[in-house]
């Protein structure tokens, strides 16, 4: 009886595109079993390097599975044991590297900052959302949008693309069939013949990293990024139970030109994103007080104007200039509204009041004021002068923006200055 197959030779397999002959694999893994400890020890301290508390997590799942009765574990028992020594010390390993780098960033001081209320506050936002729009959601991507006027004022609310949670995203965004649908049909087909399944070191490795994504997927959103979803869809259709009849397909030429194909497309947006980086580190160093920007710092900037790629992050980018090229049209109008759906943070929102102040529109920009309040927290009086002298020079028609300005300061506990009442 031959040992199972280790993952590090279907690894190498998967490279080579070819399979060995059956008498020959025992005399390969021999040649071969350096090759785990080596991987492992990089495997640990990558996730280490990470900063991620649900990296911890990881590393415990992959412990899991060198003992695991699957096709992944190891034959010999001490490669599953050096393994898992391997995984603990380059874990530590990366976050010795990491607080000697870059200081007190790193996952024990993620451990000490409490992000559970924030993420309540996030699945508060789409359960509440959920029940407005209970059938079809309000639709791929409106999460900001909805939580936008949803949002209860708290020390912990704040903007956010998704709600950090697979099953209430599902929900806010499609409906509540949609994410009881896909629970239902979802998990029976997940644990159908899966003893048989991964008795198959590819659909065992396909389950396995999908079990990741899927622990990953109840406190963030992972499939959000295209760098998930893509191998995410490749891995669920690895995944599925095997069929009587049908196209058989080889794993082994397929799984390279798949991972080929993902990192040219990955390629393309990353060469869009290096721009958009450059356009941003201004705007960054300005904000640590590391240095002013200057006029040169706008042209690339400009330049991303009609970029398609990353359209949320350059329009934000443009709302920021004080004089961009459309400034006398009712663009920076559009674009700020667009912005603040996307991603409602406090500049945005006070932004958008001065421009709609400027536009005549006050009766349109009492709401966000409120929101402004909701959003702002403490930085709310900050943001209350900074609109006030923006549209100072308005005239008698900016009454009731004022008014509402100060009156939700004087409805602050503590408030000190009690001239803005």
């Amino acid at each position: 009886m031959h040992a199972q197959q280790p993952p590090w030779e279907f690894l190498v397999v998967v490279l080579r595109g070819r399979r060995q002959p059956h008498h020959d694999r025992r005399a390969a893994r021999a040649r071969r079993s350096w090759f785990l400890v080596p991987s492992l020890l990089l495997m640990g301290s990558g996730l280490a390097i990470t900063g991620s508390r649900m990296g911890t997590i990881f590393l415990g799942l992959i412990i899991g599975a060198l003992f695991a009765p699957t096709a992944l574990r190891p034959g010999r028992a001490h490669l599953r044991w050096f393994g898992s020594a391997a995984l603990l010390v380059s874990y530590a390993i990366g976050l010795i590297a990491v607080r000697t780098a870059v200081g007190d960033v790193d996952t024990f001081t993620r451990f000490t900052q409490n992000t559970w209320p924030i993420r309540r506050e996030l699945w508060w936002q789409a359960w509440h959302i959920a029940l407005q729009h209970p059938l079809l959601g309000l639709g791929v991507g409106q999460f900001p949008a909805g939580s936008y006027w949803i949002a209860r004022e708290s020390p912990f609310t704040g903007p956010g693309s998704n709600c950090h949670n697979l099953i209430l995203e599902l929900a806010a965004d499609f409906g509540w069939p949609a994410a009881l649908a896909t629970c239902v049909i979802g998990l029976p087909r997940l644990l159908r013949d899966l003893r048989a399944r991964i008795a198959l070191p590819e659909t065992a490795l396909a389950i396995g990293i999908m079990l990741v994504i899927a622990v990953h997927s109840m406190f963030e959103f992972p499939l959000w990024f295209m760098y998930f979803a893509i191998p995410a869809a490749l891995l669920f259709g690895l995944a599925e139970p095997a069929r009587g009849a049908g196209v058989s397909v080889d794993l082994r030429r397929i799984l390279p030109a798949t991972g080929l194909t993902v990192l040219g497309v990955g390629l393309a947006f990353s060469l869009n994103y290096y721009w958009l980086r450059q356009a941003t580190l201004p705007l960054w160093l300005e904000i640590v007080h590391m240095r002013n920007r200057t006029l040169e710092d706008v042209l690339p900037v400009l330049s991303l104007a009609d970029s398609r790629l990353f359209q949320p992050e350059v329009e934000h980018l443009m709302l920021d200039l004080n004089h961009p090229p459309d400034e006398h049209t009712t663009a920076p109008l559009e674009r700020a509204g667009r912005v603040n759906r996307m991603l409602p943070a406090p500049e945005v929102i006070a932004r958008y009041i001065i421009l709609l102040a400027h536009a005549g529109r006050i009766d349109e920009a009492l709401p966000h004021v409120r929101r402004l309040h909701v959003f702002a927290h403490e930085t709310y009086p900050a943001w209350r002068d900074y609109i006030l002298d923006s549209t100072r020079d308005l005239g008698p028609q900016t009454a009731p923006l004022r008014h509402e300005l100060r009156l939700l300061s004087c409805g602050d506990a503590g408030t000190a200055d009690a001239s803005k009442c």
